[in-house]
């Protein structure tokens, strides 16, 4: 079929499709949607929590097989082949954020993982982790960045618009190459007019997409963007089936039958509160969507971008988080005094931490120091040695420390212990506030390696008399 056969519409969209990278990503592991195997894998990996991933993947490969959770392919399968083996698990265990694992740091089963592992409890854990999930996140390639949103919320609304669901071709063609929410009308239209194509176009238009190759491919072989797409749709429809609202096919995905009214009661949530937050690194990303605490609405936004010190997107966070509801009305200008208040901290302790104890001094690395030092656990507002050369977690809050930061700052020192820390080296945490409630002084008793110190700002300024000019 000739070019002008296929209409001027389709001809555009041809061009378009094939010229544009970005889309709906999805990385080559192991199934995601068989949750009952993925728990067992994990209870197997949570007996390595804290041990270097590079010193024991093979030896978890071999747990695995004792637990008959892997069998080689092949007789005498060499050892690398079988390491393969770990890292796909290891890319599922990623994608849902059940565990960090890194060839240069520790293992760290996160609270999602802990959560995972509460039999009967894995699908509710999988459905809240779909609705967190988001395009553009640092563990993916950096020119994907161009796609802002939830993608399971995006086609839970595009699945709740067609009765019967959509096809292969369509998720392909269309939704995965949305950018934004407000793509959907488009989505939609697109295929509606699909639908209205005949099959003989169709077919024409789905032959030229795969034939126009991308030179730029990174594979054996030089393929289409229609073709990478495809490629990967399997692994992309078993992580969003793997909730409760979705089903597939190997031709169609849709809502389940009687989960229809549940979907777009979980939408609304998701419309209602949710949002798009900015991630700069892997590990920042991996800190709240491993959390299992963390919702994804503009309170975890607000607390993303304050451990950052960008005051504007906090504070537009929090002004948000107060239109939705989420939090009550107060001060945005107290609120900002407040940011700023905590960041004069920050900067006055990255320079003189000495001052808070003696013989105190900030971490320092080739490419970074030790404020806001970046891990998997989120990042550490001061991290510091003694002259005992033992490590120190200081933690500041700009107002009252409550003892919920206890919690926060022992997982800083297991993330140093585990990752950090040479044997017998030992780590303390520092909590600084302006005040210490009661719970958290309780708290501190039964604490050998946390203490608590309050701070007060004391600014004297005395006005500067110029000398007067000779007359």
């Amino acid at each position: 079929m000739s070019k002008n056969q296929v209409g001027d519409y389709w001809e555009k969209f041809i061009k378009e499709y094939s010229s544009e990278r970005a889309f709906w990503y999805a990385p080559k592991g192991e199934a995601v949607n068989d949750l009952d195997r993925i728990r067992k894998r994990l209870e197997v990996l949570s007996a390595f929590d804290g041990q270097q991933w590079s010193k024991v993947q093979n030896k978890y490969v071999d747990a695995l097989k004792k637990k008959k959770l892997f069998q080689p392919r092949a007789r005498g399968q060499r050892r690398a082949d079988q390491a393969a083996i770990g890292r796909m698990i290891k890319i599922v265990l990623d994608w849902l954020g059940l565990a960090w694992v890194d060839e240069h740091s520790a293992i760290y089963v996160t609270s999602t993982g802990k959560e995972f592992l509460e039999k009967g409890n894995e699908q509710e854990v999988v459905e809240k982790q779909l609705w967190k999930f988001q395009f553009w996140n640092p563990g993916v390639p950096e020119y994907y960045n161009v796609i802002k949103l939830i993608p399971h919320a995006f086609l839970v609304r595009v699945l709740l618009n067609f009765a019967d669901g959509i096809t292969a071709d369509e998720y392909d063609l269309f939704v995965v190459r949305a950018r934004h929410d407000h793509d959907f009308h488009k989505v939609v239209q697109q295929i509606e007019n699909w639908r209205n194509t005949s099959e003989k176009v169709q077919n024409s238009i789905l032959a030229r997409l795969e034939g126009s190759i991308i030179e730029s491919a990174k594979a054996d072989e030089p393929v289409s963007m229609y073709t990478r797409i495809e490629r990967v749709r399997s692994y992309a429809w078993d992580f969003h089936t793997s909730g409760s609202h979705l089903e597939a096919d190997r031709k169609r995905l849709r809502i389940k039958k009687g989960r229809v009214a549940s979907a777009r009661n979980r939408l609304r949530l998701y419309e209602s509160q949710g949002t798009v937050i900015e991630f700069i690194d892997r590990k920042e990303w991996f800190s709240y969507y491993g959390d299992f605490a963390a919702d994804n609405n503009d309170l975890a936004a607000k607390a993303v971008y304050e451990k950052r010190n960008e005051i504007d997107k906090a504070v537009e966070s929090f002004r948000k988080a107060q239109q939705k509801h989420l939090l009550p009305p107060s001060s945005v200008e107290a609120y900002k005094e407040a940011r700023i208040r905590e960041i004069i901290l920050e900067d006055f302790l990255e320079y003189h931490v000495e001052r808070l104890e003696s013989g105190l001094s900030l971490h320092k690395e080739r490419d970074r120091n030790g404020r806001q030092y970046p891990t998997v656990v989120g990042p550490i507002d001061i991290l510091a040695r003694n002259s005992h050369g033992s490590w120190v977690v200081i933690e500041l809050k700009r107002d009252r420390a409550s003892d919920r930061v206890m919690g926060q700052t022992s997982r800083y020192m297991g993330w140093v212990k585990n990752n950090l820390a040479s044997s017998g080296q030992k780590v303390r945490g520092i909590i600084v506030g302006a005040t210490i409630d009661e719970k958290l002084e309780y708290a501190i008793v039964g604490s050998a390696d946390i203490t608590a110190y309050t701070f007060d700002f004391r600014f004297n300024f005395k006005m500067n008399n110029p000398l007067s000019k000779a007359s």
